[in-house]
């Protein structure tokens, strides 16, 4: 149920991906802004990870602290035989 205190903050979130999607160029750009605003609100400083580990009294890992690497092991495959 929305509460009457939540009405403003819903506002400010509006006019926030109102204007990130007014300075794109193109839609797909629109997109990745609004995605790269997301993830700032879930992992940035001020976040709610960061609230998170205060309220239970751990570190949560950010901006790339304590997180393994991204990292693959490349599989080779044998090539396909072409069909004539």
């Amino acid at each position: 149920m929305l509460r009457t205190t939540d009405i403003p903050r819903l506002r400010a979130l509006q006019w926030r991906i109102d204007m990130a999607r007014s300075k794109a160029s193109n839609p797909l750009s629109a997109c990745i802004r609004l995605y790269n605003m997301m993830w700032e609100t879930l992992n940035g400083e001020n976040s709610m990870m960061s609230a998170i580990g205060r309220l239970t009294g751990s570190t949560p890992a950010s901006s790339g602290e304590g997180r393994l690497p991204h990292s693959a092991k490349i599989l080779t495959f044998k090539p396909r035989k072409r069909l004539p």
